[in-house]
């Protein structure tokens, strides 16, 4: 075989169910060394009330641990979700960004 002329492996999209947008209240912070860290992200492609639950609840522990930005994994739920506020404090009629995949955005009004 030539170099460089070989057939490129194929890189397989994992898509999330509803399943995977399962979580129990109160969420928490998961800690370094966690396996739930270094475990594949699955891209989201159903927005639904689970979905808007769990932004909630991340934003919900964003703020009560003073931070502006928090992802899906660092509360244990592997998907490809984010939620930040650059701003870090939440105020009236802002609008906070989602990143709900790595090539979109959804806004929403706090």
């Amino acid at each position: 075989m030539i170099r460089g002329f070989g057939v490129k492996a194929r890189k397989v999209l994992r898509i999330s169910t509803a399943a995977d947008l399962q979580f129990e209240a109160p969420l928490e912070i998961v800690l370094y060394l966690d396996p739930r860290l270094r475990a594949k992200n699955k891209q989201i492609n159903t927005f639904d009330d689970n979905l808007k639950k769990l932004v909630d609840q991340m934003f919900d522990v964003m703020y009560k641990t003073n931070g502006i930005g928090l992802s899906a994994p660092q509360v244990g739920i592997n998907v490809q979700l984010m939620v930040f506020n650059s701003v870090g404090i939440l105020l009236k009629g802002c609008f906070l960004k989602i990143p709900r995949n790595p090539n979109s955005y959804v806004f929403i009004s706090k």
